[in-house]
């Protein structure tokens, strides 16, 4: 499981201090209000603006309106800058920046996860900066859970290793769920930058602080990731040790089913263990899953693996058919345009 894949839990967690306001308002009274602030008079440093906007984005996102939320979201982080101008080096400038912290975590969290993580590391830095001037540690820790994140999205995984350790150290160590989380996180980072050894013994450590039926959700996660290094390594011995883990998950706590990447594990398996019917089968679910869902990671995912089964299964045109799908995919995911885009991000974080 890797680090995108927690976009949607990273969203709402930030939506919960939103969303009795948004749901309260409703989108079109929201809007009414935007337009009476806008053109009514308001004091350097008014404040009321900026969370009619953040309530507009919560409200666009529980609609699933992802373009317009991020559209709304640019506009009260640019009426942020604007008003902390007008109350720099004021008495005001104190509580102004406590309350824009919340505006700069949802606008960043919304950019990371549609697709803009160079302006979500911009603007994390910024929070970071924001956060170190009032002194907030969970703030901090926060901005550098976004320079993690930002980081190892576009593939720099050293510096978002980086930045993990410095979310870490501010971690609120009474919340277990969320310190597993974080354990899940940097495990999944020390792998990316070649510490698998590292990476088990704290996936393992994960394991065991970890209760399933609090979140079975992170026990699914970390079987995945520790059956995947193993994998990999070509130890299958080791792998089916988690697969049984997570078999036994599955059957017994609610709630498990819901992991969406497990078949993955357990296709390669069956591969393994010459049975490619069986890895056929669940591949053609998983594929149709990515598809519905929009997601080219998973559904190119299962595309190889189907070629692979169709292979052994001495299908050679239906490998073929699959292959064409795989390199179709690949296409859609990464487009001339996010090359290019990534291409430059990537110098310019390099320099």
């Amino acid at each position: 499981m890797t680090m995108k894949h927690r976009s949607i839990l990273a969203v709402l967690s930030l939506l919960l201090p939103f969303l009795i306001v948004a749901q309260h308002g409703g989108t079109e009274r929201t809007k009414v209000d935007i337009v009476n602030w806008e053109r009514s008079p308001h004091v350097p440093g008014d404040t009321i603006g900026i969370q009619l906007l953040n309530d507009l984005v919560v409200s666009y996102l529980m609609r699933g309106q992802v373009d317009s939320a991020l559209r709304v979201s640019a506009k009260a982080l640019a009426l942020g800058e604007q008003v902390l101008t007008e109350v720099q080096g004021t008495p005001q400038e104190m509580r102004f920046r406590e309350n824009y912290a919340n505006t700069l975590d949802l606008g960043i969290d919304i950019l990371l996860n549609t697709g803009d993580p160079v302006g979500g590391v911009a603007r994390a830095r910024q929070a970071l900066d924001n956060a170190e001037f009032i002194k907030d540690t969970k703030a901090m820790g926060r901005a550098y859970a976004h320079l993690s994140h930002g980081f190892h999205k576009l593939g720099f995984d050293s510096l978002a290793l980086a930045y993990h350790h410095q979310f870490m150290r501010y971690m609120d160590n009474s919340n277990t769920t969320s310190i597993v989380y974080a354990m899940i996180e940097h495990g999944t980072l020390l792998n990316a930058c070649g510490a698998s050894d590292s990476a088990i013994v704290i996936l393992n450590d994960a394991l065991v602080l970890n209760d399933p039926w609090v979140s079975s959700y992170n026990h699914m996660n970390i079987c995945y990731a520790l059956a995947s290094i193993y994998l990999r390594r070509n130890q299958i011995e080791q792998a089916e040790i988690y697969a049984a883990i997570a078999r036994k998950l599955l059957h017994e706590v609610p709630g498990s089913t819901a992991f969406p990447y497990w078949d993955l594990i357990e296709a390669q398996l069956d591969l393994l263990h010459k049975a490619p019917q069986h890895a056929l089968r669940r591949m053609i679910l998983m594929d149709s899953i990515g598809r519905a869902k929009g997601d080219p990671e998973q559904s190119g995912a299962a595309l190889r693996l189907k070629t692979i089964a169709y292979g052994m299964l001495g299908r050679p045109a239906d490998a073929l058919q699959s292959s064409d799908s795989m390199l179709l995919n690949l296409r859609n995911e990464f487009s001339e345009e996010k090359v290019r885009k990534l291409a430059w991000t990537q110098a310019e974080m390099a320099h």
